[in-house]
């Protein structure tokens, strides 16, 4: 793994973002992260994980990158091709789905996964399908970690919802939202106590010049091509919106919304 990739394989926080930049490695990342390899997920058989992309089309790249790199770790797993689920020898499984509308969340109402995945959040429009697939994160084996994973570019038509839950500023800087929360623990002695902890949010920026396994292959010089927003994006990692070309008040808008300045109005119809 690259350094950034690293951070993000080792952070224990609740709910990690990773990327903000083309070239990053996020997919990579995704994939191998949700397999917990810290706490032997791919060894316990109670492990499940799920990996989602918007639509089935954008899927199929992340399977064939699954097929190409899960073996190199886990030997003897094996993949069936019309449920998209990997099992691993031990029984650990690792899903992969797709959530073209807010209506699919409903597809897997009553399921359960200690590690749920989103790749390229920001092509959600809204939350709701993210905040609603939350409540699946759940397993009865403690030993197994229960979080929330994603990757991003710093577009897309959910871009603000992305930025506000993180707190992401235009320049595109790492961030960490942190609350306390009240856990329902063992006690040692056969029971369960309640305990307040903290839970984080955490951003994790990375760029092309971030990934050496990309230096020198000439996909700078592509990103250098594109016009000034998306190479904005795409290259320099700046979340400084969708801009409409002729959009003078843009800049104005994006300050506005971060200063709370934009909030709903009562009105009479």
């Amino acid at each position: 793994p690259s350094p950034k990739q690293s951070a993000f394989l080792a952070c224990p926080d609740y709910e990690v973002l990773y990327g903000g930049a083309a070239g990053g490695g996020k997919t990579d990342a995704l994939l191998i992260d949700l397999w917990c390899c810290q706490a032997n997920g791919p060894g316990n058989p109670n492990h499940r994980a799920m990996f989602f992309r918007r639509t089935f089309t954008e899927l199929k790249d992340a399977i064939d990158r699954a097929r190409e790199i899960f073996p190199q770790f886990i030997e003897g797993i094996q993949y069936n091709k019309v449920e998209h689920i990997f099992t691993a020898p031990s029984g650990a499984k690792f899903e992969l789905g797709y959530l073209q509308n807010d209506n699919d969340r409903f597809k897997y109402r009553g399921r359960a996964w200690n590690a749920i995945g989103f790749d390229e959040l920001t092509l959600w429009s809204s939350p709701i399908c993210y905040e609603y697939l939350m409540s699946r994160n759940r397993s009865v084996d403690i030993t197994l970690p229960k979080v929330i994973r994603a990757t991003t570019n710093p577009d897309g038509p959910g871009q603000r919802w992305v930025m506000d839950r993180w707190g992401i500023q235009e320049t595109g800087e790492a961030t960490r939202i942190e609350q306390m929360m009240e856990f329902e623990v063992p006690d040692g002695n056969g029971g369960f106590k309640f305990v307040m902890m903290p839970i984080a949010r955490t951003f994790i920026p990375a760029k092309l010049v971030d990934n050496p396994h990309l230096r020198g292959t000439g996909y700078r010089e592509v990103l250098m091509r594109l016009q000034d927003d998306e190479r904005d994006a795409l290259l320099n990692g700046l979340w400084t919106g969708n801009r409409v070309r002729g959009a003078y008040y843009f800049t104005y808008m994006q300050k506005a919304r971060q200063e709370g300045r934009i909030g709903n109005v009562p009105h009479q119809p």
